[in-house]
């Protein structure tokens, strides 16, 4: 594979953020309305045609798990669709328990009162456009040092060095998260011990 058809690839793939803070309306949608405005951005950053990178029941059960706050009446705030946003994209690497402390982590900044803080997650959000750009940056450098190391277009030796990438990208991930402190965890009762993927 060329350099040019490598960084193409990547490039697409690395493009998986969902909604531009931009495309999301200032008014509440409906959950109908949120999961379209996700499943048309997802299918535009490299998830496969057809599959829905979010369902109701599983905005349910981030309602349930408390990812994502109650919705006002039966209405979605704009910093609800951007903190979904942000969990479709976490979840492409991380457990539902692993996203949950990253939350609540952030909880200070996105927390006011039962809802979210506009101001909050909208700094979130913007944030994770600008690391998004940034990535798309990396995608030429990541290319060339693919097919640096791998030599003349040797497939099996590109693939090897994209999935060790991405493993060492994970874990380094997990590790960053295993620093934070597990808010759901009961005093004396030891945490599970993580699977391996």
């Amino acid at each position: 594979m060329s350099e040019a058809e490598l960084t193409r690839l990547l490039r697409e793939n690395m493009d998986a953020t969902p909604v531009r803070s931009g495309d999301i309306p200032e008014i509440p949608l409906y959950i109908d309305q949120v999961l379209s405005l996700l499943d048309s951005r997802f299918q535009a950053g490299g998830v496969a045609k057809g599959k829905h990178i979010i369902t109701k029941m599983m905005v349910h059960n981030y309602t349930k798990a408390r990812l994502l706050k109650k919705p006002v009446g039966k209405k979605y705030t704009r910093e609800h669709s951007m903190v979904l946003a942000l969990i479709c994209c976490l979840k492409q690497g991380l457990s539902i328990e692993e996203i949950g402390r990253l939350l609540q982590s952030a909880e200070g900044r996105l927390a006011e009162g039962e809802g979210y803080s506009p101001a909050g997650a909208a700094e979130l959000f913007i944030r994770f456009e600008e690391l998004k750009r940034q990535q798309e940056q990396l995608a030429g450098w990541i290319a060339q040092n693919v097919l640096t190391c791998s030599g003349e277009e040797d497939l099996f030796a590109e693939v090897l060095y994209l999935v060790n990438l991405a493993g060492a990208l994970n874990r380094t991930a997990e590790q960053l998260i295993d620093t934070l402190p597990d808010y759901g965890k009961k005093p004396g009762k030891a945490a599970p011990a993580r699977q391996e993927k």
